[in-house]
């Protein structure tokens, strides 16, 4: 195992890196290199919808992706199994195929700069492996003339075990030698003009195109007014981190994450994520219902409101699910929204229209009237039990233990009220359930 301190001096020397979304992954390494493997180069890019750290080493690809929540992801390629690599470029960025025998490995959306220093590293190490596996015989025979050497008493033991780590190293790629080979020493000093001529051509392009810019005209019209003391209009300054804001509803940033209903609950859960405990909560948590995942994405049938933060006030603790029918329930978190994300209203959300138009329509048409059914129909004690019957096929199992009850044809039901999944609560009017609050549909 390596330390942090050699991963920190290898990344150094490696010149232009994209570590953007692998600040965690980083930190895996010293943890995951074998004590005499080298770090030659890394890179980072989305596979599966998730950023993942992709290193090239001595002996090794190796694809990390560590989750928010849950524990660290491996993937794993020796150089030996690797048949060729294949990648291309756009203006900013580029996708790379890893062959693997029959298969292969697609890493999408990694900066163009990266691109080739990687696949160079992963090359050189590959034909180093090739030459040390060569050269084998050589360095054991040169082993050998030491040690005859040693005994002879011409070479010291501190001698002999400095030339016998020489030897072992002898055919070692290194991160050096990877930089070395990406960044020749330049000979002369020579001025390339073409490439100053270019440079200063972009930044004059840059230049203009901000000047034309819609913020460049905003900008200059609010210093022109101020300087003359006068109104303006200007956006509202970005909201800070506080309680009662919303989270916006945003496809392009959304946020998922898990929500606990206890602090305790919540630490366990982050606690099995990360790997501190031998004890598995997350299963037993979230099958209970104790934990769920949340985010803000337009199709949710809640809403998101912060409650808590922690005591230097940088990140939420606590929020507010509240559904569509105005049922709030409080729940833990860890999370840190993007300040372009808060709102001090609630946001508005077609989901919540749609369910509104349905219930002010049942309530308006339904509720209180009494109905009865040409069938049988199985209804619940609860909605809860309801809904988990209904979706995971336990009907049976919960009308034999008594918690769901069947309703024979021609029963009197009384309609009382919807809920927020649509599942509707009747009291019994007739029969041997007669007064009775069930669940069940329409």
């Amino acid at each position: 195992m390596r330390d942090e301190e050699y991963v920190k001096n290898a990344l150094a020397q490696m010149g232009e890196l994209d570590t953007f979304g692998t600040y965690s992954e980083i930190k895996e390494l010293p943890k995951i290199l074998h004590d005499d493997e080298e770090l030659l180069y890394i890179t980072s890019g989305l596979m599966n919808g998730n950023t993942w750290l992709v290193a090239a080493t001595s002996e090794r690809v190796i694809f990390l992706d560590k989750g928010f929540f849950f524990g660290l992801t491996q993937v794993e390629t020796p150089l030996e199994k690797i048949n060729s690599i294949i990648y291309k470029t756009g203006l900013l960025w580029g996708d790379m195929k890893i062959y693997d025998g029959a298969s292969y490995m697609i890493i999408k959306q990694c900066n163009k700069k990266t691109l080739k220093p990687f696949v160079d590293a992963v090359n050189m190490a590959k034909s180093w492996q090739k030459e040390g596996a060569k050269s084998s015989t050589n360095v054991l025979e040169d082993l050998e003339r030491l040690a005859a050497l040693k005994e002879k008493g011409v070479l010291s033991e501190e001698e002999f075990l400095a030339e016998k780590q020489k030897l072992m190293n002898k055919k070692k790629i290194t991160v050096q030698d990877v930089a070395a080979q990406q960044n020749p020493p330049v000979q002369g000093k020579k001025t390339n003009l073409k490439k100053i001529l270019i440079i200063l051509g972009g930044l004059f392009l840059l230049t203009m195109l901000s000047m034309c810019s819609d913020e460049y005209k905003k900008d200059q019209a609010i210093n022109e007014a101020l300087s003359r003391r006068q109104p303006v209009e200007t956006e509202k300054n970005i909201l800070a981190l506080r309680e009662g804001l919303y989270l916006k509803l945003d496809q392009n940033d959304m946020m998922n994450f898990t929500a606990c209903d206890t602090a305790e609950n919540f630490s366990k859960y982050m606690k099995t994520s990360r790997g501190d405990t031998s004890v598995n909560y997350v299963k037993e948590l979230v099958e209970n219902g104790n934990c769920v995942f949340l985010n803000n994405s337009p199709k949710s049938e809640y809403f998101i409101k912060i409650s808590a933060l922690n005591n230097d006030r940088t990140r939420v603790s606590q929020i507010i699910r509240e559904d569509f029918f105005g049922n709030e329930k409080e729940y833990a978190v860890d999370i840190v929204p993007s300040s372009k994300l808060l709102s001090e209203k609630k946001p508005s959300n077609p989901e919540y229209e749609r369910y509104k138009k349905i219930v002010n329509q049942y309530n308006k048409d339904k509720k209180g009237k009494e109905i009865s059914f040409d069938m049988e129909r199985v209804f619940c004690k609860s909605r809860k039990i309801f809904n988990d019957g209904f979706l995971n096929d336990k009907m049976d199992a919960y009308e034999r233990s008594g918690e769901c009850l069947r309703i024979k044809s021609g029963t009197k039901l009384r309609y009382e009220e919807i809920g927020d999944d649509l599942i509707v609560g009747y009291t019994v009017l007739s029969g041997s359930y007669k007064g009775k609050k069930l669940y069940g549909f329409q």
